[in-house]
């Protein structure tokens, strides 16, 4: 009716694919883009001290193993049979993450943790340099004996720098940051697409929702 408006309702913005997306290459960025959309301060703010707190965690965590205890090897590769799981044989990529482990949980930290994908599948490029660099990874055609032995002087200075009197247990405890930043942002990932779990924030704002009375 003319001079009377009906009651705005409020849409939910969640799921939202955009924004765990976002928050899956940079932890914390679809947070600040919810927050920034919807005009929700605090939201926003979340997101900041999201990608703070998980990008000081990862990096800390490579300062103490001296950038060295993040990286995707390609062990297979030296194999003279493919690696398998009940009779199953892995695709090499697959089987290499079998045998580091670790690197299935630092690879949800999102660009942080991607050079050493890229290091991995582009051995020729310069790009990262020595920057998370992948064991076994050589230019050209290198032959299963050039990986081998890439390989074995890469895990001696691995090795050597554990055995250091003043490493002590900086590189379990650097190793554990930068697994344990990678999981968490399994979480933050998650937060970001379903949305938080206070139905009051939900919703978005009454002045960006549709209304059937609005001209």
């Amino acid at each position: 009716m003319p001079g009377k408006q009906s009651p705005q309702t409020s849409a939910s913005p969640y799921p939202d694919l955009l924004a765990g997306l976002l928050s899956f290459v940079v932890p914390g960025l679809g947070q600040i883009w919810q927050g920034w959309r919807w005009r929700r301060p605090g939201r926003l703010l979340k997101g900041v001290v999201l990608l703070l707190v998980l990008h000081g965690m990862f990096f800390y965590g490579q300062a103490l193993g001296e950038w060295k205890n993040v990286f995707l090897p390609q062990y297979q590769q030296t194999l003279d049979e493919k690696f398998r799981i009940f009779n199953f044989p892995l695709p090499d990529g697959l089987a290499n993450v079998w045998w580091r482990p670790a690197y299935a949980a630092q690879f949800w930290m999102g660009i942080s943790a991607w050079p050493a994908v890229w290091n991995y599948c582009f051995p020729e490029s310069r790009v990262f340099a020595h920057y998370q660099r992948s064991p076994g990874a050589l230019p050209g055609n290198p032959t299963r004996w050039e990986r081998d032995q890439d390989i074995k002087q890469f895990h001696k200075k691995i090795n050597d720098l554990q055995l250091r009197p003043d490493m002590g247990k900086y590189w379990d405890v650097g190793l554990l940051y930068t697994m344990l930043a990678g999981v968490l942002n399994l979480l933050v990932i998650y937060e970001a697409y379903a949305g938080p779990f206070d139905s009051t924030v939900r919703t978005a704002p009454p002045n960006t929702a549709s209304s059937a009375d609005n001209p």
